[in-house]
């Protein structure tokens, strides 16, 4: 939020300026500027009548990565306004539109109108993954046949592995379903706030391994670990511990969400770079994931997201999936045609994916 944005500024202080003309103001900016003036347009005390922009390869002309385009604005009354965007080549070809359709802020209108009944809330909670800042003590790689151990720092890790658990990234998350990797995590808590101090009595070696590596810990930069017990983690709960895990990249401009266990069922947990909900039936977890890949819920995502952000699948973002009318949507022939698609083989039958709905149901009724 401290990084506003100078042509933000400058924009919105023509408008100010010129609200009781009758003019029109272009201007060259970034793309995520256009999107922030439109969607909050209904805090300032002026309005327009008219928005585009006109979009150009930025990097062909200016030698910039930024997505850019010019933003063309005319004064007027209305508030809740969409803006229609084009390539300033082509500018008789309108590519989309993104504003206000009623009290949503959308990325594409038409996109989000054919798909608008998946806007709700989604019945389950997603969750980020888990924070610790400290890669090179934190994280470990298991390699070999023998499955040894390290650390960042290329040392042999030998601490109770019943403190090891395995770990997926963003980075990990290309395929449908994960069932491996060579990823370790420290887990130190089993939920937050949770004194650390038991370690030294329950894992002697893992308390000698983070006291040892104390100089990177105890030098966290973020301020959430300055109350915390020592060696703390954040992002860790009940929810971290069950064996599956529906899961999405904040990241990638693609929705692709992943099913991911281990073959023992140990849980996987997940970097802070990406969201999940924890299952401890692996049939819900298969309806969840498939469900969340459907062509669907890939068009509202991609309608109420912008790709050129840094993190376009947030928890807000994830938490509007309306599941429940997600499954009215999709019988039980379509889902398992799906199911098969993404490559799952043990597939749930007819009756388990009608007990789902009516789980849903019932947590959305808990919810409301």
């Amino acid at each position: 939020k401290s990084n506003f944005d100078i042509a933000e500024y400058i924009i919105l202080m023509l408008l100010s300026v010129f609200k009781n003309y009758n003019c029109v103001l272009a201007m060259l900016c970034k793309n995520i500027v256009a999107k922030n003036i439109i969607r909050d347009l209904k805090n300032y005390d002026f309005g327009l009548s008219e928005a585009h922009l006109l979009t150009f390869d930025s990097q062909k002309v200016f030698g910039t990565s930024s997505h850019a385009g010019l933003l063309v604005l005319k004064s007027g009354n209305r508030r809740n306004i969409t803006c229609q965007v084009s390539e300033l080549e082509h500018l008789e070809r309108e590519v989309t539109s993104f504003g206000w359709v009623e009290d949503h802020f959308v990325s594409d209108v038409d996109r989000y109108v054919s798909s608008r009944v998946v806007d709700g809330i989604c019945p389950f909670v997603w969750r980020q993954g888990v924070k610790h800042d400290s890669s090179k003590v934190m994280e470990l790689e298991a390699r070999g046949n023998d499955q040894v151990i390290y650390n960042g720092l290329n040392e042999e890790v030998l601490v109770e592995q019943e403190y090891v658990f395995p770990l997926l990234k963003s980075s990990d998350l290309k395929n449908y379903f994960i069932t491996s990797t060579d990823r370790r995590v420290i887990v130190t808590q089993k939920k937050v706030g949770e004194d650390t101090k038991n370690l030294i009595a329950k894992a002697p070696k893992l308390w000698d391994y983070l006291t040892k590596h104390s100089q990177y810990l105890d030098k966290r930069k973020s301020s959430i670990y300055k109350k915390a017990p020592r060696f703390a983690m954040f992002g860790i709960g009940d929810y971290s511990f069950r064996p599956y895990k529906v899961t999405i990249s904040g990241f990638y401009k693609e929705p692709i969400i992943s099913l991911v266990y281990s073959q023992d069922l140990k849980p996987v947990m997940l970097d802070d770079t990406c969201y999940f909900i924890g299952f401890n039936s692996y049939d819900d977890a298969v309806i969840t994931t498939t469900l969340l890949n459907s062509p669907l819920v890939k068009d509202f995502l991609q309608s109420i997201t912008f790709l050129d952000s840094k993190r376009p699948y947030t928890k807000d973002v994830l938490m509007r999936i309306d599941l429940p009318n997600v499954r009215k949507s999709m019988d039980y022939f379509e889902f398992l045609t799906l199911c098969k698609k993404l490559g799952f083989e043990a597939t749930p039958t007819s009756k388990n994916y009608d007990a789902y709905l009516r789980r849903l149901i019932n947590e959305k009724l808990q919810i409301s």
